[in-house]
């Protein structure tokens, strides 16, 4: 007891509690507020492109962590890839990717498969012929410029994951 009392009154003199607390009737008052502003299509996550998903939770909002799970070979790597695309299309925003199971070059492959609607196998044995060449290509120079960023580093655990992206759009 005396350990929870001394780490309540350390974060009270930082005066983090007042920062943070409120009281319940405040927080219903806020959640309401909120509640308007969705109804009248403000303050809406950020869409993701799934339109099932966007209807479900109102997209990606700000603090909230979302996990795509599912059993192996599901697509839940394609489906967060094709999400991190969509967003740094869409709203420009930096977008950082992590993935535990594939390298950056799987990624990329994956993804520039779903941008030009061809399957992963065609890039990855690089049997393609000259018109999915073009289209690769293509899909190349229109997606290069995004301020998506892959951390490549599959297998990794946990250290090392913090990273930044500054406004200027770097990775740091």
């Amino acid at each position: 007891i005396g350990q929870c009392e001394a780490a309540f009154a350390s974060v009270a003199e930082q005066k983090l509690v007042a920062d943070t607390v409120v009281d319940l009737n405040t927080a219903l008052h806020d959640a309401m507020a909120n509640i308007d502003n969705y109804a009248a299509g403000i303050g809406l996550g950020i869409k993701t492109g799934i339109h099932e998903f966007d209807d479900a939770v109102g997209g990606l909002r700000p603090g909230a962590v979302t996990i795509v799970a599912g059993r192996p070979s599901m697509g839940k790597t394609a489906a967060a890839m094709n999400i991190a695309i969509h967003v740094a299309k869409n709203t420009h925003a930096a977008v950082f990717v992590v993935s535990q199971e594939m390298s950056r070059q799987e990624l990329c492959e994956r993804a520039l498969a779903a941008e030009v609607k061809m399957m992963c196998n065609k890039l990855a044995n690089g049997q393609m012929s000259p018109e999915e060449r073009q289209q690769v290509t293509a899909a190349i120079d229109g997606m290069s410029h995004l301020p998506l960023y892959i951390e490549d580093a599959p297998g990794r655990k946990g250290s090392g994951r913090k990273r930044s992206v500054s406004s200027s759009g770097r990775a740091r």
